[in-house]
């Protein structure tokens, strides 16, 4: 039964983060000279973020263990949409997108598609068989994912780099866009060097005519038990001729959130992470009260959270961080968005709906409530 916690444990840490294992060099010498924010085989934030250490690791570990707050995770599957041929055709020239849970994006704009941060496997964890579990099906299986331009990767983490993906998706001619130090990886999973573009903090790519840039972010990375930071983490932001558009990843609030509203924004989306968040880590998971001050800080007009409704990743309950969302948008007029997992989208043309209060006050989904 120990054993078995233990394995537990460890797999949830790792999916935010907090498990490290073998020790190698991911970052070559040329990009960590280009990096202002790499020292000692490691890249660090602008802001301290300290809050991970060993005593509050244990404490939020052995809480974590004991069960948290009533209704972690719901009694009974979320509703899915599923997405069967929905985007067979040629991409929409309009912004349009599908939230398929968690932080996983399929993203069309100005006739381009691009795969955010796909994350389609039933566990949040270096194995299958034990570590964090979807609530739901995913909308959509790995091996039918659309046709895409490119995937953008956030960062190394097991709930955003989805190493099952990776795999089935590298006989496809599409492109990888990765913070630095990922492109390793990617290799060591079949995907040739041509197809990578490793980028740092600030850095552009040109894809036809839309501009991605790797903007900062406020957290950490790590898939095992020695390399802890030795890969970047990014948000990214999408430039058009004529839309724009900010997916956050994982990050806390940072002074560069206002740089990039003032260099790139305003946006016309923002897809900012709410839950997993917790006092312990405050400064690297930004919560509903930091997504609505990161949104009006990148002069953001629509916000979409990420983040949440798929894995028990915190303390709080299943629902929380949308509850919380709703309170702090309405209080600081922040517009939102807020889709059902495999919903598809036009942004101009959606009427909101906050879908999950009919299953949270469901006792069938919520019996704690």
């Amino acid at each position: 039964m120990l054993l078995i916690i233990m394995l537990l444990a460890a797999s949830w840490l790792s999916a935010i983060g907090i498990r490290q294992y073998r020790a190698r060099t991911l970052v070559s010498t040329t990009m960590a000279e280009n990096a202002v924010n790499y020292k000692g085989r490691k890249f660090f934030n602008r802001l301290p973020s300290d809050e991970l250490n060993f005593t509050n690791m244990l404490k939020t570990t052995i809480k974590f263990i004991r069960g948290g707050m009533p209704d972690k995770y719901p009694a009974k599957p979320l509703p899915v949409i599923p997405i069967t041929d929905q985007f067979d055709q040629a991409p929409s020239p309009d912004l349009c997108f599908a939230w398929l849970g968690h932080s996983s994006v399929i993203l069309e704009i100005e006739g381009k598609r691009l795969l955010i941060d796909p994350m389609l496997s039933e566990r949040s964890s270096m194995v299958q068989w034990a570590g964090p579990k979807r609530f739901q099906p995913m909308p959509i299986k790995i091996e039918n994912l659309p046709e895409a331009v490119a995937v953008l990767i956030s960062h190394d983490h097991f709930d955003h780099l989805d190493k099952a993906v990776v795999k089935t998706l590298a006989d496809r001619e599409l492109l990888f866009l990765v913070p630095i130090g990922i492109g390793r990886r990617l290799r060591d999973w079949g995907i040739p060097t041509d197809r990578i573009v490793e980028l740092n903090w600030w850095d552009r790519y040109d894809l036809d005519g839309l501009q991605i840039v790797a903007t900062p972010a406020r957290h950490f990375s790590g898939r095992g038990l020695l390399d802890r930071d030795m890969t970047l983490w990014t948000s990214w932001s999408i430039i058009g001729k004529n839309q724009r558009v900010f997916f956050s990843g994982d990050t806390g609030l940072t002074p560069e959130m206002a740089e990039i509203g003032q260099q790139y924004g305003p946006f016309d989306l923002t897809f900012i992470e709410i839950g997993a968040y917790d006092k312990a880590w405050s400064s690297i998971h930004a919560g509903p009260v930091n997504a609505v001050k990161i949104h009006q800080q990148l002069k953001g007009t629509r916000l979409v959270p990420i983040h949440w409704a798929t894995f028990d990743l915190a303390l709080h309950s299943w629902y929380t961080p949308a509850e919380e969302l709703v309170k702090e948008a309405n209080a600081n007029s922040a517009n939102l968005i807020t889709p059902m997992i495999g919903e598809i989208l036009n942004p101009a043309q959606y009427e909101n709906q906050y879908w999950w209060q009919q299953y949270m006050n469901d006792p069938q989904y919520s019996p704690g409530k």
